[in-house]
């Protein structure tokens, strides 16, 4: 990567990003060429309800709302070489990839009633727990006792903020 595009930390923007891509797009290529081509190998035969289909759209509107949020918010920080505990990044370590594996993909599961964006969702989430650990130590290295203070309030895909 290019030194310019690393944080005045030194600090690659893409974190595990690229791995997490990598596990999921077999499935999503998978899931998409064969609903078009073969339709029995990627839908799920029975008849998925109004209400789940709506399910799926939700997940899948607040999902890219939470991603581009999270995006917007993270491009800002990372150029000024913070480490972004507020806003989204209050609810979730991790809401750029989370977006994806706990709604996005889902969601895409439930609209289209294609199990392969499931499996998308399930192959992210295993990537990123084999993953997030080298990202957090890098995180650890560079803001020592902060990150370590907003691990202890925040979880890796999802919680509440405490008071």
């Amino acid at each position: 990567m290019k030194k310019s595009s690393l944080s005045p930390l030194g600090l690659d923007p893409r974190g595990v990003g690229p791995f997490l891509i990598i596990s999921a797009l077999p499935f999503v290529i998978a899931g998409v060429v064969l609903s078009y081509w073969q339709p029995q190998l990627a839908i799920i035969p029975i008849s998925f309800s109004i209400f789940i289909r709506l399910v799926g759209l939700t997940f899948l509107i607040a999902g890219s709302v939470i991603w581009i949020a999270a995006i917007a918010q993270f491009a800002i920080g990372f150029k000024k070489g913070l480490l972004i505990t507020n806003g989204i990044f209050a609810l979730s370590r991790n809401p750029i990839y989370a977006s994806w594996f706990v709604l996005i993909l889902p969601g895409l599961f439930l609209f289209y009633s294609n199990f392969w964006f499931l499996l998308a969702a399930i192959a992210m989430f295993v990537a990123f727990k084999m993953k997030i650990k080298k990202e957090e130590e890098c995180l650890k290295n560079v803001f020592g006792s902060i990150f370590i203070e907003y691990c202890e309030k925040v979880g890796r895909v999802c919680s509440f903020p405490k008071k």
